[in-house]
């Protein structure tokens, strides 16, 4: 059962953002990028295209932040129980920024 703990659509941060959640927040994360940011990944930061999605594993860090001034995503925190494999079934893959050439914003 998937278990919806927070979530938020268009969320705004006019100031930009830097998040350093060095032992992620005890679940899964999954945002959905409005704006073009930067990630850490493999010790350092790589720009991510806006529009593009990305899925923490739970207890991963969560290193981002935003390339202008203001940042906008939606975002989504939930728990799996029992987790089955189910993105690797579904070939979702975790911690690769995927870009969503057709999507409805």
């Amino acid at each position: 059962m998937i278990q919806v703990k927070a979530i938020g659509y268009q969320f705004r941060n006019p100031g930009g953002l830097d998040m350093r959640r060095m032992e992620g927040t005890g679940d899964y994360l999954f945002l959905f990028f409005r704006n073009p940011v930067e990630i850490m990944m493999n010790g350092r930061y790589q720009k991510v295209e806006a529009q593009s999605f990305f899925l923490y594993r739970k207890g991963s860090p969560q290193i981002y932040r935003s390339q202008g001034k203001e940042f906008v995503n939606d975002w989504m925190h939930f728990d799996i129980d029992p987790y089955q494999e189910m993105f690797e079934q579904l070939e979702i893959p975790f911690e690769t920024p995927i870009r969503l050439e057709n999507h409805k914003v």
